[in-house]
């Protein structure tokens, strides 16, 4: 399916983004969302058109009620190609939202600010193979680690469209039964994509502590957040690593 495709899909057929979600992202969170209530949102300065970027990157938002009456915003992007700057892309978007938010008064200063949950469906054809891991993105130097903790924290979540052989083709999105069968092989195909990546994150794990000792918690947890082709990567770099930083740096 090719970025319009997607982007189209989930545009024509907004009710399809809540099994896009309940497919997709295995975590307890997306139970307690009211997709029932699912809005699209609409921020001029969000627009893909605004991107300062050479070649822009489609995006959707929504907005849904939330665990007993808060509100989530789901933020789905649409690339074409793997983009080293995706993350940065990513927060940048997120706090565009944010500012918009606060200036039209949407939400105060005591209520805090809403959950955002970003999203980026790439249907290329090549690998995806940069990180969705902010921190990833720093100079692993002397200095910068002395600085660590104050680098900010943000990750996407990345579906790859190319590891799962399915699809709608030529986008024809009339035919309501066959965008149903395609969500049915997704979610089948989910379950062994699951599968899959515990068993790289379980080997994965053994192989690191066997070559470097006992795992930091920040190695869990890029452990857990690795998707298959990540793990795949640091699996590599391990053959020539001289010590664990190096596994997890581009």
């Amino acid at each position: 399916m090719s970025e319009s495709c997607a982007y189209n899909l989930l545009k024509s057929y907004p009710d399809k983004v809540q099994g896009l979600f309940k497919h997709f992202i295995p975590d307890l969170w997306v139970k307690q969302v009211d997709f029932k209530s699912l809005q699209e949102v609409t921020i001029q300065s969000m627009a893909a058109s605004n991107d300062p970027c050479n070649e822009p990157c489609e995006n959707l938002l929504y907005r849904a009620k939330f665990d007993q009456g808060s509100e989530i915003y789901l933020l789905i992007f649409f690339p074409k190609h793997s983009e080293h700057w995706m993350v940065v892309h990513v927060a940048n978007k997120i706090f565009l939202l944010y500012e918009f938010l606060i200036e039209e008064k949407i939400i105060k200063a005591d209520s805090g600010l809403p959950p955002v949950f970003p999203l980026v469906l790439y249907s290329g054809q090549d690998p995806w193979v940069t990180s969705e891991d902010l921190r990833d993105l720093f100079l692993s130097t002397k200095p910068n680690a002395l600085l660590s903790e104050f680098e900010p924290n943000l990750f996407y979540y990345l579906l790859e469209e190319r590891l799962q052989p399915f699809g709608i083709s030529d986008c024809e999105f009339d035919d309501a039964e066959l965008v149903e069968r395609s969500w049915e092989k997704i979610s089948r195909m989910l379950e062994n994509r699951i599968e899959v990546d515990e068993g790289q994150r379980m080997l994965l794990t053994k192989q690191l502590a066997k070559r470097f000792g006992p795992l930091p918690a920040w190695v869990q947890d890029k452990r857990v957040k690795g998707h298959s082709l990540q793990m795949e990567q640091w699996g590599l770099r391990l053959l020539d690593a001289e010590n664990m930083e190096a596994v997890f740096t581009p």
